[in-house]
């Protein structure tokens, strides 16, 4: 089994063999990091090709493990130290953080198209979508599904998101390793979304397999403390 992914994957197989699972649940299920690889031992008795069928690609899945945040990390703001932008929306605000728990925890930054975006603390990147076209947007969840992003993962196992890039804006590759205030990707208007501005967002898997948004804090900031219209700025 291999890891295809630069951020980790949990192994395991479905089967309705009794005797197979019993003879797995010592090496299953298994977390992979970034491209590792794992050998799957099967016992004597069940090399057969009956068995080897039930192993196929197919019958595997993988879905992120449910991760605790380190409390201690402050993130810096994403985007270029000197630079001064206004919140547009924050926790909970009620154009589009109040749909789900993805996204009540976000924090939009009134960045114009061509600003540059920074990553919030050292990660690798691990999600990347920039061929959505910069006309391709609007006010309705329908064009939620065009919007480029970046998706980066972090050493304790968080992810954070920045939204709205433009077309061809990202300055890094799968797989790369950013470190904190580096320029990761050009602000765009793509997406669900009314206005310009990146879309800011901290995330942890849950035991469910998906993803929800967490309080962030900034080196300057708690974000449960900014409010629509605050500016806010580093040096």
């Amino acid at each position: 089994m291999k890891n295809p992914l630069a951020g980790p994957l949990v192994f395991t197989v479905r089967t309705d063999n009794d005797t197979l699972k019993a003879a797995l649940a010592d090496q299953l299920p298994v977390v992979l990091g970034p491209y590792e690889t794992f050998k799957l031992v099967l016992p004597p008795e069940l090399e057969s090709p009956a068995i080897r069928s039930e192993l196929e690609p197919y019958s595997f899945w993988s879905r992120m493990q449910p991760a605790v945040p380190d409390t201690s990390v402050r993130y810096v703001l994403p985007f270029p130290r000197g630079k001064t932008h206004r919140v547009i929306q924050a926790y909970g605000g009620k154009f589009s953080h109040r749909a789900s728990p993805f996204a009540y925890y976000a924090i939009d930054f009134d960045l114009a198209v061509g600003d540059t975006i920074c990553a919030a603390r050292d990660g690798v990147v691990v999600g990347l979508v920039e061929e959505n076209r910069n006309w391709v947007h609007g006010p309705d969840p329908k064009y939620r599904e065009y919007a480029n992003y970046l998706r980066l993962y972090h050493a304790d196992e968080i992810y954070t998101d920045y939204v709205h890039l433009k077309y061809k804006g990202a300055l890094v590759e799968m797989g790369d390793t950013v470190r904190a205030g580096q320029a990761i990707g050009i602000s765009g208007y793509t997406g669900f979304t009314s206005v310009p501005h990146l879309h800011f967002n901290v995330m942890r898997p849950t035991d469910q397999g998906t993803l929800e948004g967490i309080p962030v804090r900034f080196e300057q900031i708690d974000g449960k403390d900014l409010q629509e219209g605050d500016r806010v700025g580093h040096d």
